[in-house]
């Protein structure tokens, strides 16, 4: 008798396993994933869009993970994420492998120091003109005494990893590549906030969001004057974030974001479609500048 009641009670908890199992597996395979990697610039834009859409419809998973512009644009391209992030554009050869960029967002990358520089104030009233701040990432300035009165080496950071934001900064001044680039590779916007953060006679770079951010204090910005005509025009001014979003048409650092995709899915397509509409209204509260309307239907068109 024993025997018989332990054995009913066995098959009793397998039946209830068994349908337990049936009704995870279930609720898992409804459950729509959407995984997002690449640029530590447009991640904390990913994330802001994710969190909404999921709040806003039950049944989404949509995970979003950083490791800069070259994972992004590599992971889409081995099928090892449904969206790849971007903060730089294209190579021919990475175009050439069948994915499609979408812009989502305008950037502006930010020349950084410390905020205890003793030539802090001279840095903001008359900037660093072009020349200056390419022959600094050339070595070939070493010490603040050549571009203010301070008498101190500069301490010069780069980005390590494989970032969109130094590759769009070696571009902007002239080099093929972020290769190029000398200084102190740190890795993403927050390594290179940490760095000039503890060094005074650090020089950097970041994008606006990060430039701005919560996380920006012991950090200020500094004008680039683009066209070297001895002042800091309108467009050139990063005096706030407001300031630099408002001229981005104008501004010498303006750069676009990407969603990239390769033969993207009816899921992967309704999310981005979100993005690119009702998503837009979130874009300025993260740091960037959204698209217009005829931008936004121009880049849909692309999805289909």
């Amino acid at each position: 008798m024993k025997r018989s009641s332990a054995l009913a009670i066995l098959l009793a908890a397998s039946y209830i396993l068994f349908l337990a199992h049936g009704c995870l597996s279930h609720l898992w395979t409804e459950r729509k994933t959407i995984i997002i990697t690449g640029s530590t610039t447009v991640y904390p834009l990913a994330v802001k869009w994710a969190e909404t859409y999921m709040r806003k419809n039950s049944g989404w998973r949509i995970i979003v993970t950083s490791g800069g512009s070259g994972k992004g644009v590599s992971d889409t391209i081995q099928g090892l994420c449904h969206i790849g992030m971007s903060s730089r554009d294209l190579r021919e050869e990475e175009l050439r492998a069948n994915i499609t960029p979408l812009t989502v967002a305008y950037d502006g990358i930010i020349i950084v120091i410390n905020e205890n520089n003793p030539a802090e104030r001279e840095l903001r009233e008359k900037g660093i003109n072009y020349t200056q701040l390419k022959k600094i990432y050339c070595g070939e300035i070493s010490n603040w005494k050549e571009i203010t009165s301070l008498n101190h080496e500069i301490t010069v950071f780069t980005r390590g990893d494989q970032s969109g934001t130094s590759e769009t900064f070696a571009l902007f001044l002239g080099l093929k590549s972020q290769d190029e680039l000398s200084g102190i590779g740190v890795n993403g916007n927050p390594g290179m906030i940490e760095a000039l953060k503890r060094d005074a006679y650090g020089l950097g770079y970041v994008s606006v969001a990060f430039a701005y951010g919560p996380e920006s204090n012991g950090i200020i910005p500094i004008p680039v004057d683009a066209n070297e005509n001895g002042e800091i025009d309108p467009w050139e001014s990063v005096n706030t974030k407001q300031a630099v979003l408002s001229n981005i048409d104008r501004y010498p650092l303006k750069r676009k974001l990407y969603f990239i995709v390769k033969n993207p899915g009816e899921e992967t397509i309704e999310f981005i479609k979100w993005c690119l509409l009702e998503g837009q209204e979130y874009v300025e509260e993260t740091g960037f500048v959204p698209l217009k309307m005829e931008e936004s239907m121009n880049e849909i068109k692309m999805l289909t």
